[in-house]
C-alpha cells in the first residue's frame, strides 16, 4: 500500500486550515453555548473567516518575529519560513484546545456566559 506523500507546502496549508476550523468551532461554542450552526452557509463561512484570521495572524506574527530577531538576538534569521509559520500555526492551535478544554472541563469558569453580565 503507497502512502501519499506531501510537501510541506501542503502539509502547512491543510494545517492551516484545520487550525481555522478548530477556531471556528472554539468560537461558535463560545457565543451560542455549543448549539450548532444554522445552516451549513454559516458553518463554511465561519470556518473561512477563521482561517482568513489564522492567516492574518500569522502573517502579523511573522513580520514581528522576523524584525524583533535581530535587535534580540543579534543576528538575522536564518531559518526556514514555512518553520516558522508552523511554529506560529501550531501554537494557536495549541491555545485554542487549551481554552477549548479549559473552558468544557471546568464548570466554575462560567465567566464567559453573556447572561451573568
Amino acid at each position: 500500500m503507497a502512502f501519499v506523500r506531501w510537501n510541506t507546502e501542503t502539509k502547512g496549508v491543510a494545517l492551516t486550515v484545520f487550525t481555522g476550523l478548530t477556531v471556528s468551532w472554539l468560537r461558535r461554542g463560545l457565543d451560542t453555548h455549543w448549539k450548532s450552526f444554522a445552516s451549513w452557509e454559516q458553518f463554511f463561512l465561519s470556518w473561512f473567516i477563521c482561517t482568513l484570521a489564522v492567516v492574518v495572524l500569522s502573517a502579523f506574527a511573522a513580520g514581528a518575529i522576523l524584525a524583533g530577531h535581530r535587535f534580540f538576538l543579534g543576528s538575522e534569521f536564518k531559518d526556514s519560513y514555512d518553520r516558522l509559520t508552523f511554529y506560529i500555526v501550531m501554537t494557536v492551535l495549541v491555545a485554542t484546545l487549551f481554552v477549548a478544554f479549559t473552558v468544557l472541563n471546568m464548570p466554575f469558569l462560567d465567566f464567559w456566559i453573556p447572561e451573568r453580565w
